[in-house]
This record gives structure tokens, sequence and C-alpha cells, in this order.
């Protein structure tokens, strides 16, 4: 963690809505929708419906979720679809959707339980909860290969502005969105990224090794 953060108005609405949409279907499922008796839904069926809750939060709020789903353009290759970053169902691979960001396909998806929004890149796979989607806006990711420039990327919610890249001697760098993606590339570990998201200016500092 950077800093230490309160809890604020963005997050708690979330919580309430994505509660209000988890009682909402517990109860249409508990009654039958007439008024008739049923046994209370089973933990899969909570789990379901809070995924499915998620990813309609997700889809509001990230422009490459809301576009319509092309079964060829947007299905993720074998070798991701079998490799180890997708392991235990981290996503939810019927949401994902690909862009294209600095030359470089990724994907975009809701995690497997619906309360995350990750970017899959080459070798990479980069999460941020719902909450700090709505309340930061965004919260980057960081991937470094020896001998290869640092990638910084990850999913950013729809009005996050003026991010920029800050190196270690305080240039700063645009970092430019596309369908709520970005990726930017620097030779030298960065020092941090700032924007302005839902709640205001907002910063990352990168962990020193």
């Amino acid at each position: 963690m950077n800093r230490l953060r309160t809890t604020t108005i963005r997050s708690t609405a979330l919580l309430v809505a994505l509660a209000a949409a988890l009682l909402l279907a517990l109860t249409l499922g508990a009654d039958g929708g007439a008024g008739t008796s049923h046994a209370a839904p089973s933990t899969f069926a909570s789990a379901a419906e809070r995924a499915a809750a998620g990813r309609a939060v997700a889809r509001a709020h990230v422009a490459a979720l809301r576009r319509p789903r092309s079964a060829t353009r947007d299905a993720l290759p074998p070798t991701v679809l079998g490799g180890p970053l997708l392991a235990d169902g981290a996503l939810d691979v019927a949401t994902a959707r690909r862009v294209s960001a600095d030359g470089a396909s990724v994907w975009v998806a809701s995690s497997g339980d619906g309360q995350d929004v990750c970017a899959v890149v080459d070798g990479g796979l980069g999460c941020t909860s719902l909450l700090a989607l709505l309340d930061e806006g965004m919260v980057p990711s960081i991937m470094g290969r020896a001998g290869e420039p640092h990638q910084v990327y990850g999913v950013a919610a729809d009005g996050v502005t003026d991010i920029e890249l800050v190196h270690q001697d305080d240039r700063t760098e645009p970092v430019t969105v596309t369908d709520g993606f970005y990726l930017i590339a620097s030779d030298d570990p960065p020092k941090a990224l700032t924007w302005l998201g839902p709640s205001g200016a907002e910063s990352f500092t990168f962990p020193t090794r």
C-alpha cells in the first residue's frame, strides 16, 4: 500500500449498490417471484449473483467491457488460457475484450468472482478492485523482465484524465488510455504514476528495491 486511505462516499456507494443487487437476487430466488416458499439459495447462487452484480458495475465504468463481444477478435489465445496466469479461474473469460495499446494486444476482463477488473498483457496479469476503480479510478501494475523495458499498465475507469508517468529524475510523460486500458514502457524503473480520478488528484509510488 502506498498510503492509508479512508473509506470514501464512492466506496460506500458501491458497497451499498452491490449489497442491494445481491439482496434483490436472493429475495427473488427465495420467493420465486410469486409468493411461494422455497429453500434458501445456496452459497454458490449467492456467489454467482454477487459476481453478476460486479460485472454489471465493471461494464458501466470501463469502456472496453461495454463493447459487443466478438468471438474471434476478443477470445483469449490458447497459450494464455492454458497458462499459469489464468489458473484457478482468475478471469471470467466470457467477459474478455481485446484492445490494442502501444502496438501490443492486451485483454480486459472481469475477474472470476466479478469483484475486480483485470488486464492481461504478454506475461502479466494486473487487477484492480471495483472499490478502487470507483474511488481512485485505477491502480497501476508494473512488469519488468531482464533486458527489457518496464511495462506500466492497467485498467482506467471512465473519466480518468491527465495520467502521467513520473521518472526517477522527476521528468513526466503523458499516458494514453484506449478503451479503458493504458500501457507505457519505461527503460528505467519509474518513480510514480499520477492522474485525476473520481475523487480528485491521485498518485501511486512504485516500490523500490
